[in-house]
């Protein structure tokens, strides 16, 4: 109807204007209802036009909403294409006068609690000179003090009254200002100040949205700042990781290799190319996999697993003992992006930790054998003594009652454990290295030649024995009884390890071993040896008897089979001889002796036929007999008056002097033992030479002593018997 008479009246027909009906005689009717129309039309036309205003205003709004999301959306689209800060803000401020309808826009960003420059500003028409020399002088505008210092937006109403004195006031005219902090999880790089037309200042939704500007700018800043700190970072990273020796690997969070430093190619024996995309756990031993796998899971909880000690494989398949250091690899969000692991090559500590534990077995070794050697030193001269003695009075005994008599058996009894006891005494004296002995240059091939029949009476016929010589002259420096005793002991330890038949196998070989090689094998020696090895395939042990094989007593024979001294024997000669024993055993593998002797130039001594000659009697020849131990020195008199030759027995050294005053004569023969109370057995025979230049001396004792031998060896001329001795 509205639109009826909009139509009518005020846009009429031609010929139907309103005014011409009413000046050609309208009735009064027809007036009133005609001015009734018009005040209608008035009223609609009134309400149209504010109709019309207010929708330009929501139009006028709409479009500055939409300026302000185009500014919001092309301020992020500036914030990922630019990573220069310098740049993303000089143009956010064009951006923002261009698109918001900002008169004006400048930025300032602080250092150290001071603007720093450049200054960032857009629409000022050269206008901002003089403010940018107060900001360089350090003064802060009032606008700039009370956006740094609160969160909210500050509102600048009247500029030229609130602005006094402030070079930009003028630039506000009839606008307003606005003034935020630009700040990010509790940065703050600066501000940014803005005029507007008043009407827009005190917008909620402005505010709103302005901050979300001023938030984005801040958020990119944040991340260039933080992308150039990863940068360098990883520059020195970089540097760092090219220049290590120590292995760094990185991998993704599924164990793929991204990162392989040069330390980790030296160390998996691989260039960065050949592994990089490929699993971690391909260096990873099997026996190792369940582990690594458990620490893979740890770290993936975000737990640092720190000095873990495994074992790597490397490209050529060698197993390398290492020490790793997992840690989880996060972005700057704190989101898990792989894990760093550290390698550390633990083959030198540990074998280092095997050398001081080699250095420690050696070492008490030696205690223990210092220990047993003065037990044994201590013990072999009373005991000895006291052997001699049983020995010396059941031969004599022996002498005196005939075969058939029953008593001549049990002699015979006492007279046999005698001699075992003085063995096993010998044996530890042997093992203590306290055993007195005459080396000499011997060939092994030679000796073991003229042993072989020997040694085949010791093992059943069942065993086959047999010697495969090394070419060449096999010379060495030692005592050849000695030599006996180690072929006895090993060739007995092998019979008793076959069940049956079985083969046992001595073999000789010149070997050398330079200091790399030793330094791989620590028990091992540099230098030329001669091999001597005694393998059976017998029984074979285990890793808990080697260890003990050496222990004086030590056996896993039954009780009465043996008294464990075989194998420290063989070991205390050895180490006399100045060599070294390797043994390989595994149980039903057999077992493997290998005894190491120093290869010796000088020319090997005949070997000398033993021949077994009558005890010689005497011709009235005088020998003076110096012994501390009343029962033998009576014995060895007893022994040699019945032999045939004049005695003068002496407990002393002093008794002997007073004897050789009373006697007339002349002194054949000076026996002495060596360890006496006055005065050693050395010295006695020294000063009586000087009286009998053509004395000849016999020294006798228990155990070797320094007086006469040098670390167990006879010094040259000197002749030994030692005790217990028979006849």
């Amino acid at each position: 109807m509205l639109d009826i008479l909009v139509r009518y009246f005020v846009f009429p027909q031609e010929g139907q204007t309103f005014w011409n009906i009413v000046l050609h005689g309208a009735s009064a009717h027809g007036m009133f209802m005609r001015t009734v129309y018009l005040a209608v039309v008035m009223f609609a036309g009134v309400v149209l036009a504010r109709m019309n205003l207010r929708r330009v205003e929501l139009q006028n709004l709409l479009d500055r909403r939409n300026r302000i999301l185009a500014a919001i959306r092309n301020v992020n689209q500036l914030i990922v294409r630019e990573k220069n800060p310098l740049q993303l803000l000089d143009k956010a401020c064009r951006l923002l006068a261009e698109n918001q309808g900002y008169y004006n826009v400048w930025i300032v960003l602080m250092k150290n609690g001071r603007p720093s420059e450049p200054f960032f500003h857009t629409g000022f028409n050269g206008g901002f000179t003089p403010m940018a020399e107060r900001l360089r002088a350090g003064e802060l505008p009032s606008c700039a003090q009370a956006a740094l210092s609160s969160d909210d937006v500050q509102i600048i109403d009247h500029p030229p009254v609130q602005c006094a004195g402030c070079p930009l006031a003028s630039s506000y005219a009839g606008g307003a200002g606005l003034s935020l902090r630009i700040e990010h999880d509790g940065h703050v790089f600066g501000w940014m100040s803005l005029s507007c037309l008043k009407k827009f200042a005190r917008s909620a939704e402005e505010h709103s949205l302005l901050m979300e500007v001023v938030g984005d700018i801040a958020f990119a800043l944040w991340a260039i700042e933080a992308e150039k700190q990863r940068e360098t970072v990883a520059d020195k990273y970089a540097a760092v990781l090219a220049t290590t020796t120590t292995a760094v690997v990185a991998c993704d969070l599924n164990g793929r290799i991204t990162v392989f430093n040069p330390g980790a190619e030296k160390l998996f024996r691989c260039s960065a190319d050949e592994v990089t995309g490929s699993h971690i756990t391909n260096f990873c031993p099997e026996d190792h996999m369940e582990e690594q796998t458990e620490m893979m899971r740890r770290v993936r909880e975000k737990e640092t697993v720190a000095d873990y000690e495994s074992e790597l494989l490397t490209a050529d398949g060698r197993r390398v003992p290492v020490e790793i250091t997992l840690s989880l690899n996060t972005d700057a969000q704190g989101r898990p992006q792989g894990i760093n692991a550290i390698f550390r090559d633990n083959t030198e500590r540990k074998q280092a930790e095997a050398e001081r534990e080699k250095l420690q077995f050696q070492l008490t070794q030696a205690q223990k054998m210092e220990s047993v050697g003065r037990l044994a030193g201590g013990v072999a001269h009373d005991y000895n003594n006291i052997l001699s003695v049983i020995i010396g009075n059941a031969e004599l005994a022996l002498g005196k009652v005939s075969p058939g008599d029953s008593l001549h058996a049990d002699l015979k009894e006492i007279l046999d454990a005698a001699e075992r006891s003085a063995n096993i005494t010998r044996q530890l004296l042997t093992f203590a290295r306290k055993q007195t002995i005459q080396p000499d240059v011997l060939d092994l091939n030679e000796r073991l030649e003229g042993m072989l029949k020997m040694l085949r009476r010791l093992i059943c016929e069942d065993i086959n024995l047999s010697l495969h010589p090394g070419p060449g002259r096999m010379t060495v420096f030692m005592d050849p009884t000695q030599l006996d005793q180690i072929l006895t002991n090993l060739c007995v330890n092998a019979r008793d390890a076959i069940d049956g038949v079985g083969n046992v196998t001595i073999k000789t070989d010149h070997v050398r071993f330079d200091e790399k090689y030793c330094a791989d094998n620590p028990e091992f020696i540099p230098g030329e040896f001669i091999m001597l090895s005694v393998s059976d395939n017998g029984c074979g042990m285990d890793s808990d008897t080697l260890v003990n094989i050496f222990e004086p007593f030590f056996t896993i024979k039954s009780v009465g089979e043996g008294t464990g001294l075989g194998l420290a024997t063989v070991h205390g000669i050895v180490k006399q001889s100045n060599g070294f024993i390797n043994v390989d055993s595994e149980p039903g593998r057999g077992t493997t002796f290998r005894i190491y002797l120093p290869r010796h130039a000088g020319e090997a001594s005949p070997i000398e036929a033993q021949k077994v000659a009558e005890t010689p009697t005497g011709l009235g020849e005088t020998i003076l007999i110096v012994e501390d131990e009343a029962s033998i020195l009576k014995l060895t008199q007893t022994i040699l008056e019945k032999l045939g030759y004049t005695v003068l027995a002496a407990s002393t050294p002093g008794r002997a002097k007073v004897l050789l005053e009373e006697h007339t004569g002349h002194i054949q023969l000076l026996i002495t033992d060596v360890v006496m109370p006055e005065t050693n057995g050395r010295d006695l025979a020294e000063s009586l030479k000087a009286q009998y230049p053509m004395l000849k001396v016999l020294f006798m004792s228990g155990y070797t002593a320094s007086a006469i031998a040098h670390r167990g060896v006879l010094n040259s001329g000197v002749n030994f018997i030692q005790k217990p001795f028979s006849i």
